[in-house]
């Protein structure tokens, strides 16, 4: 699975966005987590 950071346009998603820099690329579990969870983001 490639690590990826995201970039969001909308403000909330955004700030869910620095939360993801700051803590999900550095760690291969957290970059997991956090992609299942902007997975199940994007098909709600």
């Amino acid at each position: 699975m490639a690590r990826r950071c995201y970039n969001f346009s909308t403000p909330s998603l955004s700030a869910i966005s620095t939360i993801i820099m700051i803590m999900g690329c550095n760690n291969e579990l957290s970059s997991i987590k956090i992609t299942l969870l902007l997975y199940l983001l994007d098909h709600l």
